[in-house]
C-alpha cells in the first residue's frame, strides 16, 4: 500500500505538503507546479487518499458503504446544457434512470480547467462516488487516474477504453457513416463532401474523429474521390458549418451532396445553399446524423441517421449499476442500433443537377 511518505519522497517535499495538497488545505500557499507533481505521483502510484487514510486509522480494511452518488465527468461542460438537441436526451436518460434506482447524479465540469486542478482530484475518488460515467474523449493518463480511484466506470464517446478495460456504451459511428454515404450513392451521387468536427479541447484533430474516419473509409470502399476542398472542420458549431459551406459553393468544382456529422451543422449548411439561390436536393443533397427533432422541420426535411439518444443514457446507467451491484465483472462494449431515415433533403430528383 502506497503511503504519504512514499509520495513525498518521490516528489521531494515534506509529508505535510503532500497532505495539504491532497486535502486541499489552503492554510499554506503551495506552488502550482508542486501540486501538479504531487497529483502526478498520486496517479502513478495509484494512491487513494481518503480510503487509505481510513485504513491507516483503523489498521484494517473495512467494507466500503455505498454513497448512492454517481459522477458524470464531461470533457466539455457545455455538453450538458439543456437546450442541446443531441446531448440533452442522453443526459435525461442518465438522470431519470439513476433516479429510478434511488441514485443521485453529480456533474463534474472539469475540462474548462487544467487536469491538475485540486478539486478535480478531490472529487474523483471512491469515497464520494459509487461509480462514474465519462463523456468525451479524455487523455489516456486521465482515464488511468480515474480507474485507479474508482472501479466502476462506463464511458460514452470515449477513446482508449479498450486499453484500460473500461465499459463503453455508444453506437457504431463508422458504420453509421457508411450507411449515410451508401444512401447518397444510391441517390446517384459520386461527389460527396463532409462537414464535422475534430477531437481534443479545441476540436482541431479531425483525423481521429470516428465519423470523419467513417466518411473517409466509406469513400475508399465505394471507389469515390476524396477532395480536401470539400471537407470542413466546423468544430461542431453551426456558424462554422454555414461559413464553410459558403466557401465550398464558391469553388469551381463542387460536391453534389454533403454528409454532415450532426444535424445542427447540416441545417446551418443548408441555409448557405439557399442564400446562394440553389436548391436542395436538386443542386446539393444533404444527410446528417442524430435525428434531432428540428431535422423533421427543416426546409426541406433533413435525411439523417437516427441515434437512440435517450436509450444510450439509460443503457450507460444499467451497465454501471450492474458493475456496482457486482452482477458484472468484465468490461463490456454496448453498441446500440442506428436507423437511416430518408427524407426530402437527399431525394433522388429527376432534374438533379451535377454542378
Amino acid at each position: 500500500m502506497t503511503t504519504l511518505k512514499e509520495i513525498a519522497e518521490h516528489v521531494g517535499v515534506s509529508i505535510s505538503t503532500v497532505s495539504r495538497v491532497i486535502n486541499n488545505d489552503l492554510s499554506r500557499n503551495i506552488h502550482p507546479e508542486t501540486k501538479r507533481k504531487v497529483w502526478d505521483a498520486v496517479n502513478d502510484y495509484g494512491y487513494k487518499p481518503n480510503q487509505n487514510a481510513r485504513n491507516l486509522a483503523s489498521q484494517k480494511k473495512t467494507e466500503k458503504k455505498k454513497t448512492m452518488q454517481i459522477g458524470c465527468l464531461v470533457q466539455h461542460p457545455q455538453l450538458i446544457e439543456r437546450y442541446d438537441p443531441y446531448y440533452s436526451p442522453i443526459f435525461n436518460g442518465i438522470s431519470k434512470t439513476l433516479t429510478e434506482h434511488k441514485y443521485s447524479l453529480i456533474y463534474i465540469d472539469s475540462f474548462d480547467k487544467k487536469i491538475e486542478e485540486t478539486d478535480f482530484y478531490r472529487t474523483i475518488n471512491s469515497d464520494t462516488l459509487d461509480g462514474i460515467i465519462l463523456f468525451g474523449n479524455f487523455e489516456e493518463n486521465v482515464l488511468s487516474f480515474i480507474k485507479n480511484q474508482i472501479s466502476c466506470i462506463v464511458a460514452l464517446e470515449t477513446a482508449h477504453t479498450d486499453r484500460l478495460d473500461v465499459s463503453l456504451v455508444d453506437y457504431d459511428r463508422q458504420s453509421a457513416c457508411r450507411a449515410a454515404i451508401k444512401h447518397l450513392i444510391e441517390q446517384g451521387h459520386e461527389k460527396i463532401g463532409f462537414i464535422g468536427g475534430g477531437t481534443g479541447a479545441d476540436y482541431e484533430n479531425l483525423s481521429d474523429e470516428e465519423r470523419y474516419k467513417g466518411y473517409v473509409k466509406a469513400l475508399h470502399e465505394f471507389g469515390l474521390e476524396l477532395e480536401s476542398n470539400w471537407i470542413v472542420n466546423a468544430k461542431w458549431t453551426p456558424s462554422l458549418s454555414y461559413s464553410g459551406m459558403k466557401k465550398i459553393l464558391n469553388l469551381d468544382s463542387k460536391p453534389t451532396a454533403m454528409f454532415c456529422a450532426s444535424d445542427t451543422m447540416a441545417i446551418a449548411a443548408m441555409r448557405a445553399v439557399y442564400e446562394n439561390k440553389l436548391q436542395i436536393p436538386e443542386d446539393v443533397a444533404f444527410i446528417g446524423i442524430d435525428n434531432i427533432e428540428m431535422s423533421l422541420y427543416s426546409n426541406p426535411p433533413l435525411s439523417t441517421i437516427h441515434i437512440p439518444k435517450y436509450e444510450i443514457g439509460k443503457a450507460a446507467v444499467n451497465v454501471l449499476l450492474n458493475q456496482i451491484e457486482e452482477r458484472m465483472d468484465l468490461p463490456v462494449v454496448t453498441l446500440l442500433p442506428y436507423q437511416l431515415i430518408a427524407r426530402e433533403s437527399s431525394a433522388n430528383k429527376s432534374n438533379l443537377k451535377h454542378l
